[in-house]
């Protein structure tokens, strides 16, 4: 099994107000997720309240049951591509955006730098060997360990090198929605 994450997916979510721990967001949003703009701080609060932590969790679990990997795509400069979304919007960390560095799909604003198409060709590859063979290592590419009961690696896919996480716990704040979340 291979565990997707994305950083900041939920972009996407309309904006609530929820209250968690009798703590609002709002003062979650000051204390972990300083932004330009509360949308985007509120995107940060969904993805890794609802996203990346439940997941990664998860992975865990799964590991106890079949081979697991996880892996985390993580390019900052990948393009926009909603449809009627007004420019000054940033989009591109909605959930499927990775797809556009697999198929070549309309619609993007801006095309794949070249970093950004070698990424997508390390990516089939990935796919196409765990596909193959139940393990999506690649020789010649970035190892990509399993997560076991003893460790839980998380791969980074960047255009600028693929990489194992050693901060994805602290990046999307997972012990502190852990604790929310009891």
């Amino acid at each position: 099994m291979v565990l997707r994450l994305k950083p900041r997916e939920s972009r996407s979510l309309p904006g609530r107000q929820r209250t968690l721990s009798s703590t609002p967001l709002s003062l979650i949003r000051q204390r972990f997720y300083p932004a330009p703009a509360p949308f985007y701080a509120r995107a940060a609060v969904f993805t890794d309240s609802l996203e990346a932590c439940p997941d990664y969790q998860g992975a865990s679990v799964f590991a106890a049951q079949v081979p697991t990997w996880e892996e985390e795509f993580d390019d900052p400069a990948r393009p926009t591509f909603m449809w009627g979304i007004p420019q000054d919007v940033d989009m591109s960390g909605t959930h499927s955006v990775e797809l556009y560095f697999l198929w070549n799909i309309a619609g993007m604003r801006q095309p794949l730098t070249s970093a950004q198409q070698r990424l997508g060709e390390q990516m089939d590859q990935y796919w196409a060997a765990f596909a193959r063979t139940g393990n999506p290592t690649v020789p010649g590419q970035a190892a990509w360990p399993a997560v076991t009961a003893g460790a839980h690696p998380v791969l980074g896919l960047h255009p600028t090198g693929n990489s194992v996480s050693a901060s994805f716990v602290a990046d999307h704040q997972c012990d502190f929605w852990s604790s929310v979340f009891r």
